[in-house]
């Protein structure tokens, strides 16, 4: 997705200073020493064909294996990795149930095809090649869905059998939905619309991303809807359209989220809480976060803010984290504010487990 080109000239740009004192700006230049094996993503057979510090995974993971082997090795963020990769979940550890996050080899799924990756991958949904679909059975298995078919020039599953469905029919399985769409809560909704043309959603509905653990996307069309109606169909919630982690909603939308639920009438904004129930309701927006109830969203614009607003004197803090310091998804959050109790420097203000942080606002520990 981005250039090579373009990284060289914001590394040489990075470097540059006013050493008007005599002094320049420190920078580590690129290492752009050729690699000694394959590179992020590329075939292998064993560790030695891979580049220094990867590993060849060449295993069954989620009854699919690694065609022709996949160089990787252990991440916890993009900055782990080298140039022209990112890190992913790769696969969850059948002893363990853990989610194992790797390196992946990046692309771009813009791109006609398999967006880049070589034979037997896919460009997935947060744009890194992992395992695609071979064959009609490899979907089968994998979604559930009988009537699975595998789309075998980009490597993705097809789903439904019943062309032209709109977004919003009513559905209890894969295959009342169009090929291109999924039965999620009852309802077809189309996939990987943010391809466009024929993905593109339909009847009304909006784009938007969804995020597992920790920082893969879904792309979904999502039934609009109005923060603080309460009329989304569970298990999804209305979100604004700001904390769209893909970026491409148009208007709030219906789609997972971990706001909602409150339904404790006399809690207040910081009080302690192990589940959102805990809490106060409050539009909606209402969540129980490290411990302590909140209010996410208190800084979206696009919500009214007679509905957004900070309730009990708690007060919206919005911090600015960047990539590579934090999931996708944390970042969205931390954009759009939360609310928090205030505690004016004295830590009893603040609920059992949580601290008076230096900007003198309760936080969970």
């Amino acid at each position: 997705m981005r250039g090579t080109i373009a990284l060289l000239t914001l590394a040489l740009v990075a470097g540059c200073g006013d050493d008007s004192d005599g002094s320049a700006d420190a920078f580590t230049p690129m290492d752009l020493s050729p690699p000694t094996g394959e590179t992020v993503g590329g075939p292998c057979e064993t560790d030695g064909d891979c580049d220094t510090g990867l590993t060849c995974d060449t295993g069954e993971r989620d009854d699919r294996s690694w065609t022709g082997g996949y160089c990787t090795r252990e991440c916890e963020l993009d900055t782990d990795c080298p140039f022209g990769s990112r890190c992913a979940e790769l696969y969850t550890a059948e002893a363990t149930g853990a989610t194992v996050f790797g390196c992946a080899a990046s692309c771009d799924r813009e791109i006609d095809g398999r967006g880049g990756c070589r034979d037997g991958y896919m460009c997935d949904y947060d744009g890194v090649c992992l395992i695609g679909c071979s064959s009609d059975a490899d979907c089968q298995a994998f979604s559930g869905s009988p009537n699975a078919v595998c789309e075998t020039d980009t490597g993705r599953c097809q789903l439904g059998s019943n062309p032209g469905t709109l977004d919003g029919t009513s559905c209890t399985v894969n295959d009342d939905c169009a090929p291109n769409q999924g039965c999620l809560g009852g309802s077809c909704a189309g996939l990987d619309c943010d391809l466009g043309g024929e993905r593109a959603c339909t009847n009304g509905w909006t784009c938007n991303g969804w995020t597992f653990g920790f920082d893969t996307l879904l792309y979904v069309c999502g039934e609009p809807c109005t923060i603080g109606a309460e009329d989304c169909p569970a298990p999804f919630r209305c979100r604004p359209e700001e904390s769209d982690p893909a970026g491409l909603a148009s208007g709030s939308y219906c789609g997972i989220d971990v706001t909602g639920g409150g339904a404790s009438p006399d809690a207040t904004i910081g009080d302690g809480c192990t589940t959102n129930a805990d809490c106060p309701s409050l539009n909606g927006l209402e969540a129980c976060r490290e411990g302590i109830c909140t209010s996410f969203y208190c800084a979206a614009e696009s919500i009214p803010e007679a509905v957004r607003g900070c309730a009990d004197d708690s007060v919206c803090e919005v911090t600015l984290l960047t990539p590579g310091q934090a999931p996708r998804a944390q970042i969205r959050f931390s954009e759009l504010g939360v609310c928090l109790r205030p505690c004016a420097g004295d830590p009893s203000l603040c609920a059992e487990g949580a601290i008076c942080t230096e900007a003198e606002l309760c936080l969970g520990e």
